[in-house]
This record gives structure tokens, sequence and C-alpha cells, in this order.
């Protein structure tokens, strides 16, 4: 019996780290093995039997984690450090640029002080950061013990293959740059 596609397919290109094709892999295992049943189902408005998402959402959140750390991060830090930390003095703040990885709201802070210097790089950077914005959101309330259910479950995952499939590949192109500035850098 073939299963009909549920969810869409998150872009593959081998520029993803690792870890990244490696939990992309895990979430599509437990997806289909534990909450395709479930997603079939119709939704029950009080339903002890109610599945908690939760565990997706902070694996997808990893997932943007490690990728925003690889690009965007590491791009700014190598081209932009002294100017965003200007900007983030003029604000009487800080950013810790010694950090080898950042998390997803300081990541959403450092884009929206360096949006000038990513505009370039990141089609519709507004876009961008809304949708940035929605999966911080749901990650957080998944990581902070709230039930993530599945009809919140389907729509943080719409919104989240339209951020991955729609801006993986620039965000690659940008750690492309990093990494080359890196070396650059070295030599």
């Amino acid at each position: 019996c073939k299963r009909e596609k549920t969810i869409e397919r998150l872009k593959q290109d081998p520029r993803l780290e690792e870890s990244t094709q490696s939990k992309i892999g895990t979430f599509e295992k437990i997806y289909m093995n534990i909450y395709v049943d479930f997603t079939h189902r119709p939704i029950a408005s009080y339903d002890y039997n109610e599945v908690d998402y939760s565990p997706l959402v902070s694996l997808l959140a990893s997932v943007l984690e490690i990728e925003l750390n690889r690009s965007i991060y590491d791009f700014i830090k190598l081209k932009y450090k002294d100017e965003i930390t200007q900007k983030y003095k003029q604000d009487k703040q800080e950013f810790d640029f010694d950090s080898t990885n950042q998390m997803l709201g300081s990541l959403m802070s450092l884009i929206r002080v360096g949006c000038d210097y990513l505009s370039p790089h990141i089609q519709n950077i507004d876009r961008f950061i809304n949708l940035l914005k929605k999966m911080i959101t749901v990650r957080n309330d998944a990581s902070h013990g709230e039930l993530i259910e599945k009809h919140r479950f389907l729509s943080f995952y719409s919104e989240y293959t339209k951020l991955f499939n729609d801006y993986i590949l620039a965000l690659l192109e940008l750690k492309d740059k990093a990494v080359s500035s890196a070396k650059q850098t070295r030599y």
C-alpha cells in the first residue's frame, strides 16, 4: 500500500552540513514511521490521543540553526564583524563573536542588525526575517514544554519549507563565500 505524500520534501544539496543531512534524514524517518499515521487522521477538538509534534519542530529548528550559523553567522563574522559590533554599540548592546555558534534568537538579532550586509545576498530579506521569526516562535514553544498539535505542526512545516526551500541556496552561497574568505585570510 503506497502512502500519499503528506508533506513537502526539503531541498537536498551536497553543501549542507553533514549534521544537517543527518537531522533531515532522522526527521524523515521519525515522521514516516511514527507521525504520518496521526497526520492522516482528522483533527479532533479534544483527543487524549493527540500526538505531540514538538520533537519534530525541535529537530527541524536545529537544522535551521546549523545552516544559519555556517552561512550568515560565519559570513558576517568574517566580513562585517567590526561594522556589526559598532551597530550594536550604538544601541548599547554587545554581540559575542567569540562563540563558534549562536542560538536562533541571537542569529535573528544578528540578521536584523546586519540586514544591509545580507540583502544583496538574500532576496526579499524582510520575508526571510518574517518566516524565521515564525519558526523561532514555534521552536521556543516546542522547546519549553508546550504541546505542538498536528494542525500547528502542519502550519509550522508549511512555513518552514518555504523558508528552507526558498532560501537554502542563498544560504549555501553565503557559506561558500565565508569558507572562501576564511581560506584567503589564512594565507
